[in-house]
């Protein structure tokens, strides 16, 4: 018996747009930190759906969105490479406590604006491919 990729797929979108929505309202409180975090989660969330689309089985755990960007198959550019590198930072950086401190202090509003920018730019280019076909 098979897993139900579609039920899987939608399950991963819904989640990924939620956290892609909760980093605009963490924006807009000033928790500049999290919003970073909570981008980083929605676009783990879509290539994860992606992945599912093409394997037609589960996703990996992991948060590292290099690899997850290798599996999912999709053809990205060197620079979306470089930026989903930048942005697998945020995920340690947002939640281990010998990173924290220093990364509060690196997440001024101009920083995360410009690098949560760069997330929703990447979250919709996925987005769109994991649409196609």
């Amino acid at each position: 018996m098979g897993i139900d990729t579609k039920q899987i797929i939608e399950y991963w979108k819904y989640h990924s747009a939620y956290d892609l929505e909760t980093a605009g309202s963490l924006f807009n409180s000033d928790r500049y930190p999290y919003c970073l975090f909570m981008a980083h989660q929605a676009i783990e969330k879509l290539l994860k759906a992606q992945i599912v689309k093409i394997t037609r089985d589960h996703a990996p755990y992991g948060h590292n969105l290099l690899r997850l960007a290798e599996l999912s198959k999709l053809p990205f550019s060197r620079e979306q490479i470089e930026r989903l590198a930048e942005i697998t930072e945020f995920n340690l950086k947002a939640r281990y406590d010998d990173y924290l401190s220093k990364f509060h202090k690196k997440c001024t509003k101009e920083y995360t604006e410009n690098y949560f920018t760069i997330a929703k730019e990447l979250y919709l280019w996925i987005k769109d491919q994991l649409e196609k076909n």
